[in-house]
């Protein structure tokens, strides 16, 4: 057992966590009864901004993306030379030809949906915490409502730092193969229980207390995909400095929230940090990981 504190925004309550023995994995043990404490409006995820690509962007991803769905090819790449951004590497793993479809479970206020809708690929999202469904000129761009009450199948599926705000693992697992065609892929990212926080233990910033009910290990993962009928195809880890200053802060009594005001790390430090999660990633050890998920029978086919 662990004793944890609420540090992004600094209440600073205390969280009891058990750590798996078997795979290492963790798993919060006394959830609050009401969680919308410590999901405040200004929460990044709840953020409603509607941020766009550039102008002169997305008028080139128009230009061409026709293009390269005629030749069926992903655009992630494409994208990413174009507009450089983390989140739309991973895109080159999906199948956006043209008629594909793409669903963001738990999205928040989707505003990387925006993005890809603008684009033109046909990506839609559900989260059941943002109020009301959310709307641009294409239609609804967020359903607000939980997974399981939304009908239909994808052909792509995107759960972006999501799955481990969540308590039934297993079930939403079960859910996704559901929601997932025959085909299709899903694209899991979360925080890994890895050398961060063996290094920082409770102060480690991503177990983010009470927020995250649960944190795999690439073992605990291949685990509980497996149960749910599903194959992790394979796995990227992507861990960034993150893990390093913001544990670092907590190790300091400091609120994730406060420290990012305060600049505490000089650039050499920084580099420092991104240099060790780059050689901890190549090592299979970063403390974040993207998990390309199939259907089991589709995999055993193959």
């Amino acid at each position: 057992m662990h004793q944890a504190r609420e540090m992004m925004f600094g209440f600073r309550d205390h969280f009891s966590y058990a750590e798996c023995l078997g795979c290492g994995s963790l798993r919060l043990m006394d959830p609050p009864a009401e969680m919308s404490r410590y999901y405040p409006s200004t929460y990044y995820s709840q953020n409603s901004g509607e941020a766009s690509l550039a102008k002169g962007v997305r008028a080139q991803v128009r230009k061409h993306v026709n293009r390269f769905r005629m030749t069926a090819k992903p655009i992630g790449a494409f994208l990413q030379r174009l507009h450089p951004e983390q989140d739309f590497q991973a895109l080159a793993a999906f199948d956006l030809a043209r008629g594909k479809s793409l669903l963001d479970v738990g999205c928040g206020s989707g505003v990387y949906l925006r993005k890809l809708r603008e684009a033109g690929v046909q990506a839609v999202g559900v989260d059941p915490f943002v109020g009301a469904d959310i709307k641009d000129e294409f239609g609804i761009r967020v359903f607000c409502r939980h997974l399981a009450d939304l009908p239909g199948t994808w052909d792509n599926i995107r759960m972006h730092h999501s799955l481990e705000h969540i308590q039934n693992q297993l079930g939403t697992l079960q859910l996704i193969k559901d929601r997932l065609a025959s085909t299709g892929r899903c694209l899991i990212t979360l925080p890994l229980v890895s050398a961060a926080w063996r290094q920082y233990g409770v102060n480690w910033v991503q177990l983010d207390a009470p927020r995250h009910m649960f944190l795999h290990t690439e073992r605990s993962m291949r685990s509980l995909a497996r149960k749910a009928g599903l194959f992790v195809k394979s796995v990227t880890y992507n861990s960034t400095e993150f893990q390093f200053w913001g544990s670092e802060l907590y190790r300091r009594d400091i609120a994730l929230n406060d420290g990012k005001k305060l600049n505490l790390f000089t650039p050499e430090q920084m580099a420092g940090y991104r240099r060790r999660a780059e050689q901890l990633n190549s090592e299979r050890l970063g403390d974040q990981a993207t998990f390309e998920i199939v259907h089991l029978k589709a995999q055993r086919s193959a």
